[in-house]
């Protein structure tokens, strides 16, 4: 058996304190971190949610909330014909996140394209 209080004694073999320093090269020595070694980084302009038009705003929510209910569907549809077997089910699910995806991308054209022309 293994007496504790041996375990607290350091053995003669044992090296003193590790020092870190030790390992790698040395690096040198700079007043201010980073002294012209990176470019100033910008900072982001200030932003008003009066900035935003309306209508802007309600489309890209309603875009948002389409699309992640079109990739729940795209997801869960598959996983549901696989490990239900309900092939019915799952393909009706998925064909709805088809159709929710299409509406998505249709309703972004537009706005882009109705957009390009009112700046025009």
């Amino acid at each position: 058996m293994v007496d504790p209080e041996r375990l607290d004694e350091k053995s003669p073999h044992e090296p003193e304190e590790f020092d870190p320093e030790s390992l790698g090269p040395e690096t040198p020595e700079t007043d201010a971190p980073g002294d012209g070694v990176a470019p100033e980084v910008p900072s982001a302009p200030e932003f008003d949610a009066e900035d935003l038009d309306p209508e802007v705003g309600a489309l890209f929510w309603k875009l948002v909330l389409v699309f992640n209910a079109s990739v729940f569907a795209l997801a869960v549809g598959p996983m549901v014909a696989y490990f239900l077997g309900d092939v019915r089910r799952g393909g009706l699910i998925f064909a709805v996140g088809l159709a929710g995806f299409a509406y998505g991308v249709v309703r972004y054209y537009q706005f882009q394209r109705n957009r390009d022309e009112d700046a025009a």
